[in-house]
């Protein structure tokens, strides 16, 4: 079950987005439809303490708190407010993902200003660049 707090700060902070809340084997998810068909949809699901959100077939990221002695509440606000910032970085494109050509690898980083950005272009900031990877922004692909 997706918080209603989550729900709330998405729609407070984000309101034109637009979002709906499907069911699942797992139980509900929050979906973010797709800005690219090649990038896919957002999907925001539970395991436990943890959120997971999901980047189309591009990649996936977990959304804990860490921190000790919080209680059950305070280490709630803290994920969602990771979350709504990490969402807003998203449609914002402030975010790159990426993906091995091939699968079997992937990740994303936030820019977090306009002299990050200049790096797009690049395999800079892409974890293991070793290998040819596909990058994109939420607008859609990056050309390679």
């Amino acid at each position: 079950m997706i918080p209603e707090p989550l729900l709330s700060a998405l729609k407070l902070r984000l309101p034109s987005l637009s979002l709906r809340v499907e069911p699942s084997a797992e139980g509900d998810e929050i979906v973010i439809g797709a800005a690219h068909p090649a990038v896919g949809d957002l999907r925001i699901s539970r395991d436990g303490p943890e959120a997971i959100v999901e980047i189309g077939s591009i990649t996936h990221g977990h959304f804990a708190s860490y921190e000790e002695g919080l209680s059950l509440a305070a280490a709630s606000s803290s994920v969602i407010e990771s979350l709504v910032d990490f969402i807003a970085d998203v449609v914002s494109d402030r975010v790159l993902f990426w993906r091995a050509k091939g699968g079997g690898a992937g990740g994303w980083r936030v820019f977090n200003s306009e002299a990050d950005m200049s790096n797009l272009g690049t395999t800079e900031g892409v974890a293991g660049a070793s290998f040819e990877a596909e990058r994109f922004l939420w607008s859609g692909p990056l050309a390679s």
